[in-house]
């Protein structure tokens, strides 16, 4: 409820107040200029327009219809609403702060930028984009281009939407605003009635040139709406909002959208939008994207069970998605579910089979399974990919120890070292078990040797104190085996009592 209340408050300014910066720098040339002086604010509050207007006005009128009707505006006079000064302050207010305009001058210039280019070019920029990229799909793209979630919905909604829209892109999005902007403009005074007339006609005859109905009009009105509101994420409901609009207008007795279009037939009408090209349904590809990006969002704030929800339902949406798969199998992994976990990460390496880091990941879960075939041959094709890291070696090596193998465990560990020298964590990790692969083999004083090594990475861990503790006892060093033992101990670790024993009377916790 809070998305759809956040929605309305937004859309019902929808293009007046959220959507009118313009996507490239203004070019104010392409206009034929009204005249430099305005209309005085008294001659303002005292012009009129004749209650009944010709048909041609009230069509120019009913270009902003929809956005008008969505939010309640006059429809049929020049005037959006009632003309006094409390009125007029609030418009220059709304142009100031939400167009960016200030006077006169500003005004002329941002109808030369929306009949020259308008945000339709944006939709063109995205339409580039896409046919730079053939061969690529959107997540594709998002992942090498590093895009944020907005351009991700355009992006799906121009895919889509392209062939049904064609070379006209989305004019009608800006005709529309340059006819509401018409009379914002003689509302708060910056040009006359007259001067709003004649623009207000030279829209209509453009309208009605590249159009073949209200419907065709509107049609790719709304696509320009939905297009807009793909940067929001809410393309379905600006799409409903300015369906329901359409449908009043069409079909409420006597409005101007009943006036017959008046035109010839030209080049340019061929190909025209319905109501049906409307309807807009994000593709289930894009939808899994979504719940995928929560999910993350999700994930790195610690919170595993709505990250788990969205990622299952990413994938009840999208089961090629390989990503999704992933993040749910790091997911299970954490919530100690190991066969999910498993079956998860056998899924996306299913789609990424030369993935060497999750290859390592999955034989993780099956050593912590113990299922140590599995982890052992999972390990094992993860060197095949890429014998050039040490994860593969230290997980053999590990898996080595837990099966009393100790020299087997030093050999591979070895290599690892060899190839973890310049990764400081890693190689304190692979140091660590080397020297626990020489203790379990009794073997104290190599233990001792890459213990200390180690020991930059591992002053926290009470075991590291404890080995180091047996260690030098064994080298009969009582007074540095006491010193660990008592780190150790301050860490959190019990010393057995037998081994108390040995320290010939030195006090120990």
């Amino acid at each position: 409820m809070k998305k759809f209340a956040r929605f309305r408050s937004a859309f019902l300014f929808f293009c007046l107040l959220c959507l009118t910066r313009p996507a490239l720098a203004e070019d104010p040339k392409s206009i034929t200029p009204f005249p430099a002086n305005g209309v005085t604010l008294e001659s303002q509050l005292v012009e009129r327009e004749p209650a009944q207007l010709e048909d041609w006005k009230r069509k120019a009128l009913a270009l902003s219809g929809i956005f008008a009707a969505v939010i309640g505006l006059n429809q049929e006079t020049l005037e959006l609403a009632k003309m006094d000064q409390t009125s007029i302050e609030s418009w220059k207010k709304v142009l100031a702060e939400e167009w960016g305009v200030a006077n006169r001058k500003q005004l002329l210039e941002k109808f030369a930028f929306l009949e020259a280019k308008g945000d339709s070019e944006v939709f063109r920029e995205f339409l580039r984009l896409l046919e730079k990229n053939p061969d690529l799909t959107i997540i594709q793209m998002v992942k090498e281009l590093e895009y944020k979630p907005e351009i991700i919905n355009r992006l799906y909604f121009v895919k889509e939407k392209k062939g049904l829209i064609g070379d006209r892109t989305l004019r009608a999005w800006d005709f529309s605003r340059m006819a509401l902007l018409c009379r914002i403009g003689y509302q708060v005074g910056f040009i006359s009635s007259s001067e709003a007339w004649a623009y207000l006609e030279r829209i209509l005859m453009k309208v009605e040139d590249l159009y073949l109905s209200w419907e065709d009009y509107a049609s790719n009105y709304i696509l320009g709406v939905i297009f807009q509101a793909a940067e929001l994420g809410l393309e379905i409901e600006a799409g409903n909002q300015g369906l329901r609009a359409y449908a009043e207008l069409i079909n409420r007795p006597g409005t101007a959208w009943q006036i017959s279009w008046g035109r010839k037939v030209t080049v340019n009408q061929a190909g025209g939008n319905t109501m049906d090209d409307v309807l807009y349904s994000p593709s289930p590809q894009l939808q899994a994207w979504k719940d995928y990006l929560n999910g993350r969002q999700c994930y790195q704030r610690g919170e595993l069970s709505d990250a788990l929800n969205y990622f299952e339902n990413g994938l009840t949406l999208d089961r090629q998605f390989a990503d999704l798969w992933l993040m749910a199998a790091i997911v299970y992994n954490r919530l100690n579910d190991f066969e999910k976990a498993v079956e998860a990460f056998e899924e996306y390496l299913v789609k990424e089979p030369g993935d060497y880091l999750t290859r390592i990941y999955l034989a993780e879960v099956y050593e912590k399974n113990d299922q140590l075939q599995e982890a052992i041959a999972e390990y094992n094709r993860a060197i095949d990919l890429d014998d050039s890291r040490a994860e593969g070696f230290v997980g053999l090596g590990r898996i080595a120890i837990n099966s009393g193998d100790y020299q087997l465990a030093v050999n591979y560990l070895r290599i690892a070292q060899n190839l973890a020298a310049g990764e400081e964590q890693g190689i304190y990790y692979t140091l660590y078990l080397i020297g626990y692969s020489y203790y379990k083999a009794e073997k104290f004083d190599q233990a001792l040797s890459y213990f200390l090594r180690a020991y930059n990475g591992y002053q926290d861990n009470m075991y590291l104190h404890y080995y180091l503790g047996i260690c030098y006892l064994y080298n009969q060093n009582s007074k540095l085996a006491s010193t660990y033992f008592e780190r150790a101990v301050a860490l959190g670790l019990k010393i057995p009592p037998e081994v108390k024993g040995l320290l010939n009377g030195s006090q120990i916790p």
